[in-house]
């Protein structure tokens, strides 16, 4: 498989959802982060505010598809093989520990270093859900930003795959929630 085409894709719409998630502190709209890819970002919950009795918080979700002209079962392979995981990740300085990172089945742990608004930052991700040739779902962390849950879904298709991207989180609240 030529993983180029496939890396050179995958950094593009890693980057918008990126954006899209760290955008405000960068200065740069959602609108900006996701110019020209086929994203739809929307804001869920709500609680008392959408007329809703319960208190539920509210939350953007982002989501992104591309159409690949590869396997389905070597597409999900390279995605997630952490080794290949420098190759298409947006601004990936390294792994850090890389002795113990292990993404194989639910619970496992990888802390990718990369390079935001000019600074080293740490990204820890714990997998929850690994579906073969189907589905990736994992929270990631990082100092001063709320909890990101992240699903990825392989869907075989006449000549490839669809990769569809979903991203979730609850927006920061009062000023840190502006920058």
């Amino acid at each position: 498989m030529d993983t180029s085409l496939l890396a050179d894709a995958f950094v593009s719409v890693m980057r918008a959802l990126s954006l899209a998630c760290v955008g405000a502190g960068a200065g740069i709209s959602l609108a900006e982060a996701l110019r020209g890819l086929p994203i739809c970002a929307k804001r869920t919950g709500g609680g008392a505010a959408a007329g809703r009795s319960e208190s539920r918080p509210e939350m953007i979700r982002v989501e992104a598809r591309h159409t690949f002209p590869v396997p389905v079962s070597e597409a999900f392979a390279y995605i997630t093989e952490i080794s290949h995981w420098a190759e298409y990740w947006p601004d990936f300085v390294r792994i850090q520990y890389p002795a113990t990172a292990r993404w194989s089945e639910p619970g496992d742990m990888v802390t990718l270093v990369l390079r935001l608004l000019r600074r080293e930052r740490a990204l820890i991700m714990q997998l929850e859900q690994l579906g073969k040739d189907a589905l990736v779902t994992y929270v990631s962390r990082q100092e001063g930003l709320p909890d990101v849950r992240h699903e990825r879904y392989f869907r075989a298709v006449p000549g490839g795959f669809e990769y569809r991207l979903v991203v979730a989180f609850e927006p920061r609240r009062g000023l840190e929630g502006l920058f």
